[in-house]
């Protein structure tokens, strides 16, 4: 409609003969084609990205998951009763052209950190993403922690969203993942995207149990939850760091 209209602007000017009028005219018109171009191009892009995308199967175990867990309580500690939020990226294997391994815990450093919010710094974000990508593994997902308890409180927000849309929009597969803390000896997890219908979770190994759509229970292999930040300090195993 806009185009439309530009273009009626440029002919009336032409037609009366009115030359700075009709320069002015054909520039705007030729900076609203551009911008039409870009969002077009935007959109094909995000477009292209959902469908490769669609029947996306990521396939996680259960030990993963607890050092994940665990790697998150480990670098929120504060020594007081809340943890602060912690994130890190997920490298893992692709098998196909729709099948992804959760493989290994990709640490980050944090601009920002409260109990309501992470950030991860530019620089450490390029060096981690650049890693992965030197070394030909893909990014597969990103997890992080919330404040409170129970799988409500790992319900993703509005910023989460954003980051994922934004990483979706580029084209990546990835999957966003959000751990919350639950009774003793529990924690629960949410894998999310933009459209959860695009993706599915296949969880191998014990003491993980599915709750609702995406959303897990965790019992931690020691069955214990320490009652410091509420979670074990100790990240145990070492994980996948």
């Amino acid at each position: 409609m806009q185009v439309l209209v530009g273009s009626r602007t440029l002919n009336a000017a032409i037609a009366e003969n009115d030359m700075p009028k009709s320069m002015k005219a054909l520039d705007q018109l030729q900076r609203l084609l551009r911008r039409v171009r870009t969002e077009g191009r935007r959109e094909a892009n995000k477009a292209e990205g959902c469908k490769r995308n669609s029947g996306s199967r990521f396939l996680v175990d259960a030990l993963f998951l607890e050092e994940s867990f665990r790697f998150l309580c480990a670098r929120g500690a504060t020594g007081g009763a809340t943890p602060l939020e912690a994130f890190h990226f997920v490298g893992g294997l692709q098998l196909d052209a729709h099948t992804f391994v959760f493989g290994r815990i990709v640490p980050v450093a944090f601009g920002e950190q409260t109990v309501t919010r992470v950030r991860v710094s530019d620089a450490s974000n390029i060096t981690a993403l650049a890693r992965l990508d030197i070394a030909g593994i893909p990014l597969v997902g990103h997890i992080h922690s919330h404040p409170g308890q129970g799988p409500g409180a790992t319900t993703p927000s509005i910023t989460d969203r954003r980051f994922q849309e934004r990483l979706e929009a580029g084209g990546h597969v990835a999957v966003g993942a959000i751990f919350a803390r639950g009774g003793a000896g529990e924690a629960f997890v949410r894998f999310f995207a933009m459209d959860p219908s695009r993706f599915r979770i296949e969880i191998h190994g014990n003491n993980v149990q599915e709750i609702d759509q995406n959303v897990f229970r965790l019992r931690l292999a020691d069955g214990h939850i320490s009652s410091r930040n509420g979670c074990q300090i100790s990240i145990g195993r070492g994980g996948g760091v």
